[in-house]
């Protein structure tokens, strides 16, 4: 188990450095499994709805977690979304960031 700013993540894949299938990770008393084609988003002040779609979980050399993902911005004033990445965060950082996870 790794220990990251107060969230146990618990990997399923053991091998370091390398893409695996799932993650875990704890948020309060509750554990989340984080996998790809997971959907979360958060909402921006101008009501632009941020959804980030999991492409991949890995462990970076060091072991650390890491969420490979996608973006598609849906500003309601528009008609018009796009997507924008790949981008990667730390697995601790997804979390905090993206909080409202989406049925897929």
């Amino acid at each position: 188990m790794l220990h990251l700013k107060g969230k146990t993540a618990g990997l399923f894949v053991n091998a370091r450095g390398s893409e695996r299938s799932s993650m875990l990770f704890k948020r309060g008393r509750r554990m989340a499994l984080i996998k790809a084609g997971d959907l979360f988003s958060r909402t921006h002040p101008d009501r632009t709805v941020e959804i980030a779609r999991v492409l991949a979980v890995s462990t970076d050399g060091y072991g650390i977690p890491h969420i490979r993902y996608e973006i598609k911005f849906h500003r309601p004033q528009r008609s018009n979304s796009f997507f924008e990445g790949p981008r990667v965060l730390a697995l601790g950082t997804f979390a905090d960031t993206y909080t409202d996870r989406l049925a897929a």
